[in-house]
């Protein structure tokens, strides 16, 4: 079919009432020092009343690095496609689809660019609904575990006051080995107050090591304050493995939201981990905004020292043309010995009415066991919206790493320059170019390490 004939009938589509979405997303790295990647995705979606239907064009000329999939792998064609019909008690859908029970502690399938993780199944996925009772079944393949067989199902009943649910899943493949988890699960929703309890058992046919999970929150208002609180308690509950995993359970944990943060994470052990974390979000005199936190984890079975502990504060004042965030961070990582205290100023001020300016200001000082003086880091940056849909930024990072080989402390000065680009309606260009410091990206309970780099970068997002 030639280019002329395929905007024919796409132009034609609205005539046979049916609707047309879709979005188209290039991103392009050419590195001096790392690598270097091409990807074009385009996702493209029909809708006419209850059926829909979609695809993905893909090409990866060589993919992003990801630790989750093949390195640099490429790839050319359709990646994902699927036909669906929904109404207000069946919801079919037939082809490629994420799914999540529960919590996750069973099962949690997804999609995430900033990860380069696509766990998804092709297969089927059927769901019922009611006023009283909720239920849903899958089966379908992961072509990104070697075509291991996945089928499962969840059924949820409301009575008055509480919501009650069960999850089942079964998974089998030549390299996966047979297991089969399930978890029972409790949900309190009410005008000031939830709680919520899972727990789910692992059961691998043949030999391996079964095991079990535990999950609870409570969080209430009273007023302008909010409060939550967290429990986990994981044994032995990797669905598959720590990278190709079929489960996500709540990692109790505070994800990272600027740079500094992103590059000491702490990495949930499903093997065997309990922790909790307990945070606060509040509306203070003086219009100041508060969210605070504080969390721990350890592996039970191992002494006191392998506790991690983290304690987060962010003050936020708006001033109405201007507003700013101030971010304290402390963590005690007891299983490598090192103790981390980050400092944050982050805001921003409108100079006109379509130009503004923010900033970014970031200070970290770590000590460690393996190492006498404190390993100190940085980072500056601005970004400056110079007309309407065009903004410059411009960031360095002087970070302080131990170099184990030549038994000294290096230090790696990244400046980064960018521009944003939207001037056409449902079209963005970004435009990057100098070195970036590595990290780590986290979303979920889920972390990507990112390697440094040296080069340029482009991104085009379009939507129509």
């Amino acid at each position: 079919m030639n280019r002329g004939l395929i905007l024919l009938v796409i132009g034609a589509l609205p005539l046979f009432g049916l609707s047309l979405l879709g979005t188209n997303v290039l991103e392009y790295r050419n590195a001096t020092d790392g690598y270097s990647f091409f990807e074009n995705r385009a996702d493209l979606f029909i809708e006419h009343n209850e059926i829909s239907a979609g695809l993905r064009l893909e090409i990866a000329q060589p993919s992003r690095y990801s630790y989750f999939t093949e390195s640099q792998s490429e790839y050319q064609g359709v990646s994902h496609k699927w036909i669906s019909y929904a109404n207000d008690v069946l919801d079919v859908r037939a082809g490629t689809f994420y799914e999540t029970f529960g919590r996750g502690l069973v099962l949690d399938l997804f999609e995430d660019r900033r990860l380069v993780v696509d766990h998804r199944l092709e297969g089927a996925r059927l769901a019922f609904s009611r006023d009283y009772i909720d239920a849903k079944g899958i089966y379908g393949k992961a072509e990104w575990d070697e075509g291991v067989t996945v089928q499962g199902g969840e059924i949820t009943a409301h009575p008055p006051v509480v919501d009650l649910g069960a999850t089942w899943l079964d998974y089998q493949g030549e390299m996966a080995g047979h297991t089969n988890a399930y978890s029972l699960y409790a949900d309190i929703p009410t005008d000031w107050v939830n709680v919520y309890g899972e727990y789910a058992e692992k059961h691998i046919v043949g030999d391996g090591t079964d095991g079990t999970a535990l999950y609870a929150s409570a969080d209430f208002t009273l007023g302008n304050y909010t409060f939550m609180a967290e429990y986990k308690d994981y044994e032995s509950f990797y669905l598959r493995s720590q990278t190709l995993f079929y489960n996500n359970p709540p990692s109790c944990m505070r994800e990272p939201s600027y740079t500094l943060q992103s590059r000491h994470v702490h990495n949930q052990q499903l093997s065997r981990e309990q922790g909790f974390m307990v945070t606060h979000w509040g509306y203070y005199p003086l219009g100041l905004e508060l969210e605070a936190s504080f969390a721990q984890a350890k592996n039970p079975d191992f002494d006191d020292n392998n506790t991690y502990t983290e304690i987060y504060a962010d003050i936020y004042r708006d001033f109405d043309s201007w507003a700013n965030h101030l971010v304290y961070q402390y963590q005690d990582d007891g299983f490598y010995g090192d103790v981390i205290n980050t400092f944050i100023l982050n805001g921003y001020v409108y100079i006109t009415e379509d130009k503004s300016l923010s900033w970014d200001l970031e200070y970290q000082t770590m000590d460690t066991e393996s190492w006498d003086d404190p390993l100190n880091s940085f980072l500056a940056g601005a970004e400056a919206e110079i007309i309407d849909g065009v903004a410059l930024g411009f960031e360095v990072a002087q970070i302080e790493e131990i170099d184990l080989i030549e038994g000294e402390v290096k230090s790696e000065t990244s400046p980064w320059t960018y521009a944003s680009i939207k001037l056409i309606e449902n079209h963005s260009i970004s435009i990057g170019a100098g070195k970036r410091a590595g990290g780590f990206t986290c979303a979920g309970g889920v972390c990507r390490e990112e390697a440094p780099f040296e080069g340029f970068e482009l991104s085009i997002t379009s939507t129509f």
